[in-house]
């Protein structure tokens, strides 16, 4: 039924090269029409060039082509991997019934099945439990190439510092420091919202809660005591004191405190002091240069004589004299200006009335003695500040002369007038020649100011 043409009954007995209904003749035995080149051993394969059942190629023990690269099964003794027969199987394989398999990824080596990892994992890849895998999973922390299981109870952990630190507990356990525990210790409560041992209020040596409020025993190395149900604090101190732990007993606050929490923690003041809220102290506004405090009284004031100017009074001339221009009381004196005050500087004071005649007499030896309202003192030549004319009379002259009764410090003042002829209808005026000659001048008082 495999021959087109036959010399004989069997597929034997084919007419050479003469096969028909999907057989190909045997090369060597061209009469023998073999169907897809099929044998009981399967050794033969179909040369599709020239059409003829060929033999495969050792060590191959079927084919599909007769190069040697192209087997389905091999000789006894040898392994199959991808089309080829090899002595043994190449390294990340495995060898089950004859055939080498390739290993999982990330395997170096493996045995009996792709995923039974053995030896080193590749780079980026980490041993676990005979598999190399990228990730370790949850429960475990990559320490080198290996995967270890975190510590008992804890879900996620790190390695840090040769230790194994846990970042999350499984159910049932609360994290402490890197620990999970089935139980928080003293001092501490199970936080179920975070999973973790929180700690107490510092009054409570058992709590089930962080205030002060959810004690079950207070700490009492600390001073506290159970003042209501659950909830610890100090025994209550009066204002002005507060419990101090040294003691164990009630102390006094610092003196310018009405409340406070410690030696150094005021949180209100007596009257008259203020509360720097960052160092926590009273302090006393009025101790700074320059102010002091009002004899019973909490307002401030600032302080007369001193030399500072703050402001806040006229003048201040470093002294508390009276007829000085700056007054005992830090006023300013009638007819003185004083400036140059600053909270560093004393004021100078300058004395600025004119001097005014307040009485004049005329006497028969033609001399004039004038009396002023303050006392003067000439710096300067009385013939530069003042001057006589005669009115009336044409190519009058008059000589003068004076005197004074206190060479330093005078009120009165006599002037001898000389005439070189016989006065009669005439006026003889005295005048400034200039106004307010010098500095010096005014300050004791001027004629002409």
């Amino acid at each position: 039924m495999f021959c087109s043409e036959c010399t004989g009954p069997t597929s034997r007995d084919c007419v050479p090269f003469k096969c028909a209904n999907e057989a190909y003749p045997l090369k060597d035995f061209e009469t023998n029409c073999l169907y897809m080149c099929e044998t009981p051993i399967n050794d033969l394969y179909i040369d599709r060039q020239d059409n003829l059942c060929k033999k495969c190629v050792p060590p191959c023990h079927s084919c599909f082509k007769g190069d040697g690269q192209s087997c389905t099964s091999c000789e006894s003794g040898k392994v199959f991997y991808e089309n080829s027969c090899l002595e043994e199987c190449p390294p990340k394989t495995y060898q089950d019934s004859g055939s080498c398999f390739r290993c999982d990824q990330g395997c170096k080596n493996c045995v009996n099945n792709m995923n039974f990892c053995i030896g080193d994992c590749e780079d980026d890849f980490f041993y676990r439990y005979n598999r190399c895998i990228k990730d370790c999973g949850q429960g475990y922390v990559a320490i080198g190439k290996n995967c270890e299981p975190c510590n008992t109870g804890c879900a996620e952990c790190t390695h840090e510092n040769g230790a194994k630190v846990c970042l999350k507990c499984s159910p049932g356990r609360y994290l402490l420091n890197g620990t999970c525990l089935s139980t928080c210790p003293e001092r501490f409560y199970p936080d179920n919202t975070l999973d973790q041992c929180a700690p107490c209020n510092e009054a409570c040596v058992h709590c089930f809660g962080g205030s002060n409020r959810n004690c079950h025993a207070c700490n009492t190395s600390l001073g506290f005591i159970m003042i209501a149900e659950n909830t610890c604090n100090y025994p209550s101190c009066t204002d002005g004191s507060y419990f101090n732990l040294t003691l164990r007993a009630c102390a006094s606050c610092p003196k310018e405190c009405s409340k406070c929490f410690g030696i150094e923690s005021c949180t209100e003041c007596i009257k008259g002091y203020n509360l720097d809220f960052v160092k926590r102290r009273c302090y006393d506004p009025c101790a700074k240069p320059g102010f002091t405090r009002k004899p019973n009284s909490l307002e401030c004031e600032e302080i007369c004589g001193d030399g500072k100017n703050m402001g806040k009074l006229e003048c201040d001339d470093g002294n508390t004299r009276d007829n000085d221009g700056c007054s005992s009381k830090c006023e300013i004196e009638p007819f003185y200006e004083c400036s140059g005050g600053t909270p560093s500087n004393p004021d100078t004071c300058i004395y600025r009335k004119s001097a005014e005649i307040i009485n004049f007499r005329y006497f028969a030896d033609r001399s004039v003695i004038l009396t002023f309202d303050t006392r003067l003192r000439l710096l300067d030549k009385l013939e530069d500040i003042i001057e006589f004319s005669v009115t009336k009379g044409e190519g009058s002259s008059v000589k003068w002369t004076y005197e004074t009764f206190n060479k330093n410090r005078f009120v009165s003042i006599k002037f001898k007038l000389e005439f070189g002829y016989t006065l009669t209808g005439i006026e003889v005026i005295l005048y400034c020649r200039r106004v307010g000659v010098s500095t010096k001048v005014q300050q004791e008082g001027g004629i002409c100011g």
